[in-house]
């Protein structure tokens, strides 16, 4: 079978799709992977198919939208969606572009939360198979520790329920652009709502998640195979972990860094961006120093640097073959971010920018891996050391280890290349 996944977004939606993408190798499909342009010599080196949309995500990140988007200042679930549909249709173009150029070569689409609409109209235009990949609870549930919207995490309740219902209806026109762009092109008219919330019901929908970690929803409105996370690190995956290929070395840098002292503690945010890049980087050193630890920074989007003896900034290493070396985790809260900080079984401190992050949060203090998040508008130099200092302790050590030992025994992704290799080539 020939997949196409459309890995549409950051590095977190794009590694998991990489790591299925070499399950599904290893089993005699072939795959392309569908990305943005700053993922393209990372999939080709790991060795699978890679097709644009034409557009970076690095680059939109330090645009005017991208800092207001990404860096953690809206005060309103409202103005977060006004940001989101601002960038849905910024890309409606280049991901139709993408998918209508793509589709025709392919048997399997797999498609995740931003482009299942898009992905539905395709499919059902072409005919191609379609399935949904989640690397995050966002179906409505009364479960609040499987729900991203739930307005009482902590309680299983039908106010959840309806709760989510309001904010799936919010969400919907959000990422509409894109399936309105595509639907256009293939002069397809727009869905009737029941008939497009049956279809979805009836997709085939994998959750990239530890079932240790979100707990399966028996109210979830369409069945969901909850896989494991998808992960670089073993099984299928390459070696190293982080989409880096087998052999190579690690960067002496960073070795001679962990060499020299106690286990630091990692801070990074990803592809988040920040309105002020010196202002964030001060406030992090201060947190750093006042909590006593070392650090290692990842510079990442919110071009962070902190400097120091106790310092390392670093542009990258993958998470799975760093963590394991760390004290404790501070990041955004994304779901690659949190889940390789489950699996090395390190404490956490999260600190959530937008959309699912929070969520995330909840669940690593629910589970006693960290302390309570800290929204990246209320982050403070105090806060964030009292973060670190509490993640430290001796009891979210524990839990993160015993958690750790629970995630790694589970290979997501053999999981979800038998459940595809059972649907599709039936």
């Amino acid at each position: 079978m020939r997949y196409l996944l459309l890995a549409w977004g950051s590095r977190g939606d794009v590694q998991p799709f990489v790591a299925l993408g070499l399950g599904l190798r290893a089993a005699g499909h072939e795959v392309t992977v569908a990305a943005t342009l700053d993922f393209e010599a990372w999939i080709r080196e790991a060795g699978l198919g890679y097709t644009d949309f034409g557009v970076s995500v690095a680059e939109l990140s330090r645009t005017d939208l991208g800092r207001r988007w990404l860096g953690g200042t809206s005060r309103s679930t409202v103005a977060e969606l006004r940001l989101m549909h601002e960038v849905s249709t910024l890309a409606a173009d280049v991901v139709s572009t993408t998918l209508l150029r793509a589709a025709p070569d392919h048997d399997v689409l797999l498609s995740s939360t931003l482009t299942f609409e898009a992905g539905w109209a395709l499919a059902r235009a072409t005919g191609i198979g379609h399935a949904i990949a989640l690397f995050a609870p966002v179906l409505q549930t009364s479960l609040g520790s499987s729900y991203v919207y739930a307005a009482l995490p902590g309680r299983r309740t039908i106010l959840n329920r309806a709760v989510g219902a309001l904010t799936s209806t919010a969400v919907q026109p959000v990422i509409a652009p894109v399936a309105a762009e595509l639907r256009r092109r293939l002069g397809l008219r727009r869905p009737d709502p029941r008939q497009l919330l049956h279809d979805i019901r009836s997709t085939p929908t994998l959750m990239a998640v530890s079932p240790h970690v979100v707990p399966p929803a028996p109210d979830w409105p369409m069945p969901v195979q909850v896989t494991g996370f998808w992960t670089l690190w073993g099984g299928a995956g390459l070696d190293d972990g982080g989409g880096h290929v087998p052999g190579r070395v690690a960067d002496p840098t960073i070795v001679d860094f962990l060499e020299a002292g106690p286990p630091p503690v990692y801070v990074g945010f990803g592809s988040m961006s920040a309105a002020d890049p010196e202002a964030s980087s001060r406030l992090l050193s201060e947190a750093v120093r006042a909590a006593g630890v070392r650090a290692v920074v990842l510079r990442g989007n919110a071009d962070l640097h902190v400097t120091g003896d106790d310092a390392l900034t670093v542009e990258g290493a993958p998470h799975d073959w760093l963590f394991p070396r760390m004290a404790a985790v501070v990041g955004h809260g994304g779901a690659g971010t949190t889940g390789a900080a489950f699996r090395a079984g390190v404490p956490q401190v999260v600190v959530p920018h937008m959309g699912d992050q929070a969520y995330w949060g909840r669940r690593v203090d629910a589970l006693g891996c960290g302390p309570a998040a800290i929204a990246r508008r209320e982050l403070t130099a105090e806060r964030l050391a009292d973060g670190i200092r509490a993640a430290l302790s001796p009891g979210c050590g524990v839990a993160a280890a015993r958690l750790g030992e629970q995630v790694r025994a589970e290979d997501g992704v053999a999981s979800a290349v038998d459940h595809l290799t059972r649907i599709f080539d039936r």
